[in-house]
Protein backbone atom coordinates (compact mmCIF):
# COMPACT_ATOMS: atom_id res chain seq x y z
CA UNK A 1 0.00 0.00 0.00
CA UNK A 2 2.97 2.24 1.00
CA UNK A 3 4.73 1.34 -2.35
CA UNK A 4 1.34 3.10 -4.29
CA UNK A 5 1.31 5.82 -2.48
CA UNK A 6 4.77 6.30 -2.76
CA UNK A 7 4.73 5.98 -6.79
CA UNK A 8 1.34 8.01 -6.36
CA UNK A 9 3.64 10.98 -4.97
CA UNK A 10 6.06 10.44 -7.67
CA UNK A 11 3.67 11.04 -10.29
CA UNK A 12 2.58 14.32 -8.91
CA UNK A 13 5.72 16.03 -8.33
CA UNK A 14 6.75 14.96 -11.68
CA UNK A 15 3.39 16.78 -13.11
CA UNK A 16 4.51 19.62 -10.89
CA UNK A 17 7.60 20.01 -12.06
CA UNK A 18 6.80 20.66 -15.52
CA UNK A 19 5.73 24.00 -17.29
CA UNK A 20 1.99 25.08 -16.45
CA UNK A 21 0.98 25.29 -19.66
CA UNK A 22 2.98 22.48 -21.71
CA UNK A 23 1.89 19.36 -23.05
CA UNK A 24 3.99 17.81 -20.76
CA UNK A 25 2.16 18.79 -17.83
CA UNK A 26 -0.59 17.45 -19.27
CA UNK A 27 0.52 13.89 -20.16
CA UNK A 28 1.80 13.46 -16.36
CA UNK A 29 -1.17 14.81 -15.11
CA UNK A 30 -3.41 11.97 -17.06
CA UNK A 31 -1.20 9.42 -16.10
CA UNK A 32 -1.45 10.96 -12.48
CA UNK A 33 -5.12 10.89 -12.75
CA UNK A 34 -5.41 7.50 -14.19
CA UNK A 35 -2.71 6.10 -11.75
CA UNK A 36 -5.61 7.82 -9.10
CA UNK A 37 -8.37 6.30 -9.69
CA UNK A 38 -6.90 3.16 -9.99
CA UNK A 39 -6.03 3.42 -6.61
CA UNK A 40 -8.86 5.11 -5.35
CA UNK A 41 -11.12 2.20 -7.00
CA UNK A 42 -8.88 -0.27 -4.90
CA UNK A 43 -8.83 1.14 -1.62
CA UNK A 44 -12.37 2.38 -1.61
CA UNK A 45 -13.94 5.81 -0.01
CA UNK A 46 -15.24 5.89 3.15
CA UNK A 47 -19.17 7.16 3.80
CA UNK A 48 -17.78 10.54 4.34
CA UNK A 49 -15.29 10.45 1.08
CA UNK A 50 -12.42 9.80 2.85
CA UNK A 51 -10.63 7.05 2.72
CA UNK A 52 -11.14 3.89 5.03
CA UNK A 53 -7.67 4.33 7.16
CA UNK A 54 -8.29 2.36 9.92
CA UNK A 55 -9.03 -0.94 7.58
CA UNK A 56 -5.77 -0.58 6.05
CA UNK A 57 -2.73 -0.85 8.91
CA UNK A 58 -0.10 -0.86 6.88
CA UNK A 59 -0.77 3.02 5.65
CA UNK A 60 1.79 5.73 6.70
CA UNK A 61 -0.55 8.96 7.71
CA UNK A 62 2.37 11.13 6.79
CA UNK A 63 2.92 10.15 2.80
CA UNK A 64 -1.61 10.81 3.08
CA UNK A 65 -1.00 13.31 3.97
CA UNK A 66 1.62 14.51 1.51
CA UNK A 67 -0.16 13.26 -1.35
CA UNK A 68 -3.30 14.91 -0.02
CA UNK A 69 -1.55 18.31 -0.57
CA UNK A 70 -0.03 17.37 -3.82
CA UNK A 71 -3.30 16.26 -4.82
CA UNK A 72 -4.53 19.52 -3.91
CA UNK A 73 -1.80 21.54 -5.63
CA UNK A 74 -2.68 19.28 -8.71
CA UNK A 75 -6.30 20.27 -8.43
CA UNK A 76 -5.94 23.91 -8.18
CA UNK A 77 -3.25 24.03 -11.75
CA UNK A 78 -5.83 22.33 -13.30
CA UNK A 79 -8.20 24.31 -12.78
CA UNK A 80 -5.76 27.65 -13.46
CA UNK A 81 -5.42 25.85 -16.49
CA UNK A 82 -9.06 25.30 -17.32
CA UNK A 83 -9.71 28.77 -16.99
CA UNK A 84 -6.80 29.93 -18.76
CA UNK A 85 -7.73 27.78 -21.67
CA UNK A 86 -11.63 28.98 -21.65
CA UNK A 87 -9.85 33.18 -21.74
CA UNK A 88 -7.51 31.56 -24.70
CA UNK A 89 -10.73 30.29 -26.58
CA UNK A 90 -12.89 33.20 -26.00
CA UNK A 91 -9.89 35.86 -27.25
CA UNK A 92 -9.72 33.11 -30.52
CA UNK A 93 -13.75 33.42 -31.00
CA UNK A 94 -12.78 36.82 -30.90
CA UNK A 95 -10.38 37.34 -33.28
CA UNK A 96 -12.08 34.87 -35.56
CA UNK A 97 -15.41 37.18 -35.51
CA UNK A 98 -12.90 40.27 -36.56
CA UNK A 99 -11.02 38.60 -39.49
CA UNK A 100 -14.70 36.75 -40.71
CA UNK A 101 -16.34 40.52 -40.75
CA UNK A 102 -12.61 41.96 -42.59
CA UNK A 103 -13.03 38.83 -44.94
CA UNK A 104 -16.71 38.80 -45.58
CA UNK A 105 -17.28 42.29 -46.92
CA UNK A 106 -17.41 42.80 -50.58
CA UNK A 107 -16.92 45.56 -52.94
CA UNK A 108 -20.06 47.50 -53.51
CA UNK A 109 -19.38 47.51 -57.41
CA UNK A 110 -17.65 45.52 -59.94
CA UNK A 111 -16.13 47.21 -62.70
CA UNK A 112 -14.84 45.34 -66.01
CA UNK A 113 -12.79 47.04 -68.43
CA UNK A 114 -10.76 45.34 -70.91
CA UNK A 115 -7.58 47.01 -72.30
CA UNK A 116 -8.03 48.37 -75.65
CA UNK A 117 -6.10 46.37 -78.75
CA UNK A 118 -4.56 48.81 -81.08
Amino acid sequence: MNREIKQLIDLADEALSEDFASVRFLDAMEEYVQAFAAWQKKVGLGVAGGLEVQAQPDVDIEQLKLLDKKHSKLLTRAGQLHEQTAKDLKDQQERGKGIRAYVDTLPKRLSVKFKKRS
